[in-house]
């Protein structure tokens, strides 16, 4: 057989080797990043580059499900943790990074409404070439893309701080590139709340607005009294039909006064003191959390009749008091008030969303809800047969403020699902009693019981609630005597038989707050954990150079926080608890450790 000829039989070889390096070379593994939750990687808008033409470097991400980066220093967990990109380079001069408008995101760690970046998403990063140093066929060197920032999920954080490298193209003074301009989906992710759809919203927004205010008028809190209230203002204005649509709109304004009050108080908060009605931050306070289901189980007795708001002669009698400008105007205040034990969940769930407008939005949605609530008065006071055809009070009436009595109490309990089992306990107790004093102070006495055992009766009732309080309202929360990260001090403890319970955290994370409050201030678990023999173990990760941070990630293997890693005597294998961890998973590895030794208890 012949053989064929040396080069024969290499070259092919030769050929593919300088086929694959030149793929290789084609995929610099430097310009990606990739893990489970993120991928990032960069590209240029152009493959040649050219003096001042306004090009730009690409940043992709790609998240995926559930994680997120944090658009703004606002919307983060803390200041520096928002999405950050800047870019130095040879002869290159990069500009201020081009984000997307982004989208709206409830967050649980932090019970707000923040702005992200999700899914697939794209940063530009806008340069300009240095004319006077430049050389013909410029490129090759590399430009450092730094990222930074946290990127999380429902239940835990990372933080993404990398720097990537990106070969730079050949720059040329001859070539003339096109402007760069935005990708037509960014440029209307940017003008998003200028667009006709979120006008839309705010419109409807506004019209709920006016609708909420007419249903005032229909509520079991203020039905009965509307006949007596017209009924006074026109008995009020029989001199001259000038006068009575003049006493009529003084009611009405005094019905607007009530909620230009509310408008004030939102102004005065917002530029005054640089907050607003920020109800979702207060309901991570279990002292708010309380107060509110205590407000509410408050209003719920009111529904039930175990109490009543007297109601001035000057609108329940003909020859009352309130007469004139200064009484039509008192009435309507007075009626606007009445509303608010039935309307107010309502009245929150619109004044929440109000906050989160501008003034001029706000203040409007406020005075609307006025307009709204005055129209049927303006109709009954231009109209005044219309009076004839207003439902007359009666049993139907009382059945529907009851019913609306057991709603309440249903919200005030359902609120409580954000504490912890002995704060709810503790609450519901103290609602008993505070139901006993209500009962007490509302149906013990009345108009005709002499003042002394009046007074004595409410005193016993007050001092009912102040006992209560005082006994079922604090909070007993557990405390561990967490030790700093020490690798000498575990290892002792492993070599000795003793468990470990390594607690790692970061103080820009959210979500491992959560966990501390939740679980390890928790009484039942803090007892648990200083009952067994278990070295407590912090492993603070707030910033990179902590020796807790490289532990987490190269021995635990291990890249966002919270975790909580529990060494148990003869096992090699580290129990992992994530995230929003559970009491009883927690208990259920804690009751596996032994008990400490009686001279070491307290």
């Amino acid at each position: 057989m012949k053989r064929l000829p040396l080069l024969k039989t290499v070259w092919p070889i030769i050929i593919l080797s300088f086929f694959c390096l030149s793929v290789s070379a084609l995929e610099p593994p430097e310009y990606v990043f990739e893990n489970d939750a993120v991928k990032v990687w960069v590209e240029w808008q152009h493959d040649q580059l050219a003096i001042d033409s306004n090009s730009t470097l690409a940043i992709h991400f790609e998240t995926s499900e559930n994680w997120h980066f944090y658009a703004d220093a606002k919307s983060a967990p803390a200041p520096n943790l928002y999405l950050q990109i800047d870019a130095k380079a040879q002869a290159m001069e990069f500009g201020k990074p081009i984000f997307p408008f982004g989208s709206d995101y409830f967050d649980k760690t932090q019970n707000k409404t923040v702005r992200v970046y999700s899914k697939n998403f794209t940063v530009y990063l806008p340069f300009k070439i240095d004319s006077l140093i430049i050389i013909n066929g410029l490129g090759g060197h590399n430009a450092e893309v730094n990222i930074n920032g946290a990127y999380c999920s429902d239940i835990q954080c990372r933080i993404l701080a990398e720097e990537l490298l990106v070969s730079v193209p050949p720059v040329l003074q001859t070539l003339s590139l096109p402007k760069f301009q935005l990708p037509k989906q960014t440029i209307e992710i940017a003008n998003t709340p200028t667009q006709d759809g979120s006008l839309i919203i705010i419109l409807t927004k506004l019209t709920m607005a006016v609708f909420v205010g007419l249903l005032f008028n229909v509520m079991p809190c203020v039905l009965p009294v509307m006949p007596l209230i017209i009924t006074k203002l026109l008995n009020q204005s029989k001199e001259s039909k000038s006068r009575s649509l003049a006493l009529g709109f003084a009611f009405c304004f005094g019905i607007l006064m009530f909620f230009v009050a509310l408008a004030i108080l939102n102004i005065v908060l917002k530029v005054g003191f640089g907050t607003a009605f920020q109800w979702a931050d207060y309901m991570r306070l279990p002292w708010f959390i309380k107060s509110l289901s205590l407000l509410l189980i408050f209003l719920g007795l009111f529904m039930f009749g175990l109490f009543s708001i007297a109601i001035p002669s000057s609108v329940t009698s003909k020859t009352g008091s309130g007469e004139g400008f200064a009484g039509a105007l008192g009435m309507g205040f007075l009626a606007a008030l009445l509303s608010t034990p039935c309307t107010f969940g309502i009245l929150v769930g619109l004044i929440a969303w109000a906050q989160t407008q501008n003034l001029i939005i706000s203040t409007a949605v406020f005075l609307l809800m006025g307009i709204g609530m005055t129209a049927p008065y303006a109709i009954l006071i231009l109209i005044p047969g219309l009076l004839k055809s207003i439902p007359k009070p009666g049993n139907w009436m009382e059945r529907i403020k009851q019913a609306m009595g057991f709603v309440l109490i249903f919200i005030a309990v359902k609120l409580l699902e954000a504490l912890t089992i002995e704060q709810i306990i503790g609450t519901l107790y103290f609602a008993v009693f505070l139901s006993i004093a209500v009962w007490m102070w509302g149906s013990w006495v009345d108009f005709n019981t002499p003042e002394k055992k009046k007074y004595i009766v409410r005193l016993i009732a007050v001092a009912i609630i102040v006992a209560a309080g005082c006994y079922f309202l604090p909070v007993k929360q557990g405390v561990i005597n967490w030790n700093k990260y020490d690798a000498t001090a575990i290892e002792k403890a492993r070599k000795t038989g003793q468990a470990v319970l390594i607690k790692f955290d970061a103080n820009w994370c959210a979500t491992c707050k959560v966990v501390e409050k939740r679980i390890y201030k928790d009484k039942n678990i803090a007892d648990i954990i200083n009952s067994k023999d278990i070295l407590i173990v912090k492993g603070d990760t707030t910033t990179k150079d902590m020796p807790a941070t490289a532990v987490l990630q190269n021995i635990y293997n291990e890249q966002g926080v919270p975790v909580t890693i529990i060494l148990l005597p003869g096992i090699d294998r580290p129990i992992k608890l994530r995230g929003l961890i559970n009491k009883n998973d927690i208990k259920e590895v804690l009751e596996q450790i032994k008990e400490k030794p009686v001279d070491d208890k307290d």
